[in-house]
């Protein structure tokens, strides 16, 4: 029954009403509040309403539960007449199910909801909704989709257990196994794939019976076969099968089975019987090949335990036991099987090393460090070494729960280390004797040696005739050259005594290779030789940090020996550069001359010590055969290796590259420091020196330099001398009768003011350790022997040059009508030091005077000997006047005599050098004449 007809609705006059009613599709509609006004009488069929209870609904609750295509809750927000009220526009197929509890099933129905005209019927109708009842659809379609679900169910079983049963195919393959089984009773037999393809049998090979034993069972173990398929059938028994014997393939391939399985029996007592058997063969090859090199393995591993003496253990803590290998226990020399624990190993311990394993132990728990330690052992009645090295071992959670190790047997290392600790400590008091040895003959060969060195420099200070001074140039180039030799036995045993230090101080690169240019000038211009050198501007203004002594003398070295031995051609020096950043440079040193050459087979030698290639370039060239030994050890020492290519015939070129710091910050000076050759005039020095003519010479050059001298024979009259007068400088030999000069000088050095006086160790001594220990007794510097005059003044004008003003030095001069004078003479420079005193004064002015007359003739001899082409004594002549002229402060004349020296350096000709001579002449004639007019003190 219909109570919301739409004929009911006022003014509504539908033409098509009955048809509404009668349709099968539920309509309803809404107003523009929701509320359902009017529905069909297939709506309240379809919704399972009455008209009253549809009419002013807004929502089907509280009578149903509407919900989603999924199950969910259908929202009131998101019915299709509510949507298209909000929108205006038309909502199609929204699938809508009416859950009815009361009843156990739901009914779902298909909506659209459309907007009404300007002229709704019924009246205040907005939304028009039609309904149709696709329950039966739906259910059939959940139906199906349930059906679809078993089936892809089923299907999913289906592909499981075929992939179950590709596993197990491929566990089968890849463990080599095959599965049989065998009906006794009936006959049947079934061997899978896996068996004949571990056999090398055909798929449609006939199986054997279970009873007969297989030919393809190896000959050797076919016995044991045999004897296992009896006890396995044997109803009294357990009916088990498990052995591992070996098959012969078809194809003559020997391979290891496992057969393992088990028989079934029916029946009691008599009436047993076996029915069946089940079970499995599989390959295991590679298996028991991995045994066997597994039991090799270890029997390798016993003996190579025992032929190294290294055995292993493993602690468990928390049980307290101790497991040892085979070695282990004969290291201990226990019993191999005794159950050991903890306490039985500290046991073997030397009592002595018991507490150091213990610590050592402890901290390696504690994880500060690893277990290394040797210690020694009481073993089989002597003692052992033994070396422990242990790690900890830990679970899965990280805690450690025991240590293994290794035990070593080491005793013969011990005592071999022992013997050569005793060698070396041997060797070493060899090496200091042979130190002491060398630092006496040192001191024996250089003591006359600066006898005979200081008499010639003091002789050519003196005027004598040409050939005088031509035999005194060879005295003295003959004591050089026996110095040098000395010098190179020396440097190489303190190279080989590792006593030679390198110093570090700063240095110009181009100084360093101009030293070498002018020490070896005249000798190859004397060979006729071009010596050339090639170094780049920004090389040679660079300025690095290094010791440029041992560098020079390594280049040095080299090009004496490439002079030595080129008779014509050329000499060349390089320096280049490899790589450079803002710290460092890398320099490539290369001496190379166009000389004879050396033969392959005497290059192997040519850095031996006292040898050279030829034994009779010893008599023809002369040399110790030291040089280029002590050259390769000093550029090892620097950082760098010396290499050489040479071709006989065709010269040789040595090279080496250094890697030196540079000097960053600042530039040293290049100028001299003035007044560096001081007037020492009134210093009051004291000379302690045992041997009577060194010491004459000494204070005979001390005196020439204008100082008050007092001497000592030994030590003791030194410190008495030094209590009973005070002195601006002591020169104090080291070895002394009575008392030497280490102790005489600590003993100066506790008197009142001496404790900043400069004391000069005077010796021999050239070791670094004697150096060291001169220093720690309370010298100041060290000279060595053999002194020169030039030596001797560079010391005072270092340690002198900041005392204070000897006395009388306020003597007011500087209004003298001498001092005026002075300072007009023409091209003289008066330092300060020259107006100290009155004394120093008239002394000056007398050195002038001897300087220009002993000069005059100098530089008139020096004009004979150029034109005679003398150009080596002649540059000797202008390089002594050029460093006079420089301490007299006659910068005019010194500059000349350098002129005249660098160009007999460098091959000027004769008609220049005598112009540069009679200049220099005229400048000392007008000084001699300027001198001689200056008025009485």
């Amino acid at each position: 029954m219909s109570t919301s007809s739409i004929d009911d609705e006022p003014g509504g006059h539908p033409p098509n009403a009955r048809l509404f009613e009668s349709l099968t599709l539920g309509v309803v509609w809404r107003n523009e509040r929701g509320e359902i006004v009017a529905g069909n009488p297939a709506a309240e069929r379809i919704l399972g309403l009455s008209a009253e209870q549809l009419r002013g609904g807004v929502s089907l609750d509280p009578y149903c539960t509407p919900v989603r295509a999924d199950g969910s809750p259908f929202p009131a927000d998101e019915y299709p007449s509510l949507q298209v009220l909000c929108s205006g526009q038309p909502v199609r197929d929204v699938l809508m199910g009416i859950v009815r509890p009361e009843l156990g099933y739901t009914h779902w129905i298909r909506i659209d909801a459309l907007p009404l005209g300007e002229e709704p019927v019924p009246a205040g109708a907005r939304v028009c909704a039609i309904l149709e009842d696709v329950s039966e659809r739906e259910q059939l379609k959940q139906e199906n989709a349930r059906l679809g679900a078993l089936l892809a169910d089923r299907a999913l079983a289906e592909e499981k257990l075929r992939e179950s049963e590709a596993r197990l195919r491929l566990a089968a393959q890849a463990a080599n196994f095959g599965v049989f089984e065998y009906d006794l009773e009936s006959g049947a037999a079934y061997w899978s794939a896996e068996i004949r393809a571990i056999l090398g049998v055909a798929t449609d090979a006939p199986v054997p019976p279970f009873q007969s034993v297989p030919d393809f069972i190896d000959r050797e173990d076919v016995d044991r076969v045999r004897r296992l398929i009896a006890r396995a059938l044997d109803p009294a028994g357990d009916g088990q099968l498990d052995d591992t014997h070996r098959i012969v393939r078809p194809d003559g391939c020997v391979r290891w089975v496992h057969f393992r399985g088990q028989a079934e029996f029916a029946g009691e007592g008599e009436r047993r019987r076996t029915t069946r058997v089940r079970g499995l063969l599989r390959d295991v090859t590679t298996l028991a090949l991995s045994g066997r090199a597994l039991r090799r393995n270890e029997e390798d591993l016993r003996r190579a335990q025992a032929v190294g003496a290294i055995g292993s253990f493993r602690l468990d803590p928390s049980r307290g036991v101790l497991t040892w290998s085979e070695e282990s226990y004969r290291i201990f020399g226990i019993p191999e099987g005794t159950p050991l624990n903890y306490e039985l190993y500290l046991s073997c311990v030397h009592p002595e090393d018991r507490d150091y394993v213990l610590r050592e132990a402890e901290a390696a728990c504690r994880g500060e460090r690893p277990f290394r330690v040797e210690y020694r052992v009481l073993a089989d009645g002597r003692v052992k070494w033994v070396r422990t090295i242990g790690e900890l071992e830990f679970d899965a959670d990280g805690v450690a729960i025991g240590r293994f190790g290794t035990n070593q047997d080491i005793t013969e290392r011990k005592e071999t280390e022992m013997a050569l600790r005793q060698a070396k400590e041997a060797a070493d008091a060899a090496a200091r004797a042979k130190s002491a040895f060398l630092a006496n003959m040192s001191h024996e060969i250089r003591t006359p040696l600066n006898v005979i060195i200081g008499l010639a420099e003091l002789l050519r200070s003196k005027p004598s005739y040409v050939w005088q001074r031509q035999k005194l140039d060879e005295l003295c180039s003959s004591s050089e050259h026996l110095l040098a030799i000395l010098n190179d036995v020396l440097d190489l045993s303190k190279i080989e005594a590792e006593q030679l230090t390198l110093e570090r101080t700063d240095f110009r690169l181009g100084n360093v290779m101009e030293r070498v240019l002018r020490l070896f000038d005249v000798k190859a211009q004397d060979k006729g030789l071009s010596l050339t050198a090639e170094i780049a501007p920004a090389l040679q203004r660079m300025w690095l940090s290094g010791d440029p002594l041992r560098l020079s003398q390594v280049l040095i070295n080299l090009c004496s020996n490439a002079i030595k031995f080129t008779d014509y051609g050329s000499v060349r020096l390089a320096i280049s550069l490899v790589r450079e950043d803002s710290a460092t440079v890398r320099l490539r040193f290369c001496v190379s001359d166009s000389g004879r050459g050396i033969a392959a087979a005497d290059l192997l030698q040519l850095f031996q010590p006292f040898t050279q290639v030829d034994s009779s370039t010893t008599r023809r060239y002369g040399g110790t055969g030291l040089g280029l030994t002590i050259s390769q050890r000093l550029v090892e020492m620097m950082g760098g290796t010396i290499s050489v290519d040479s071709e006989p015939g065709h010269g040789s070129s040595f090279s080496f590259e250094l890697d030196c710091e540079r000097v960053t910050g600042y530039v040293p000076s290049l100028d001299n420091e003035s007044d560096s050759a001081a007037d020492f005039k009134g210093r009051h020095i004291l000379l302690a020196e045992d041997h009577m003519q060194s010491r004459d010479i000494l204070r005979e050059m001390l005196e020439e330099l204008g100082c008050k001298v007092d001497v000592a024979a030994d030590g003791i009259e030194a410190v008495d001398s030094a209590r009973q007068h005070s002195y601006d400088l002591i020169l104090m030999d080291w070895h002394m009768p009575r008392m030497d000069g280490l102790a005489a000088t600590q003993a100066i050095r506790s008197q009142p003011g001496y404790h900043e006086t400069p004391i000069i160790a005077l010796t021999a001594n050239v070791f670094a350790e004697d150096r060291q220990r001169c220093l720690a007794a309370g010298m100041s510097a060290h000279l060595a022997k053999p002194v020169t005059p030039a030596m001797l003044a560079s010391v005072l004008g270092r340690w002198l040059r900041n005392l204070p003003e000897p006395a009388g030095a306020a003597d007011d001069v500087e209004q003298s009508a001498l001092w005026l004078a002075v300072t007009e003479l023409p091209g003289i420079e008066v330092y300060a030091s020259r107006k100290r005193s009155r004394d120093d004064l008239v002394a000056y002015c007398s050195m002038l005077s001897r300087f220009t007359r002993n000069n005059l003739g100098e530089v008139t001899r020096l004009q004979a000997l150029v034109e005679a082409g003398e150009r080596d004594p002649a540059r000797s002549i202008a390089h002594n006047l050029k460093g006079i002229a420089g301490f007299m402060g006659a910068g005019r004349i010194a500059a000349l005599a350098g002129e005249i020296e660098q160009g007999l350096r460098s091959g000027t000709d004769a008609a220049v050098l005598n112009y540069l001579a009679d200049e220099c002449n005229e400048e000392l004639a007008r000084l001699a004449d300027a001198v001689d007019k200056l008025p009485q003190a």
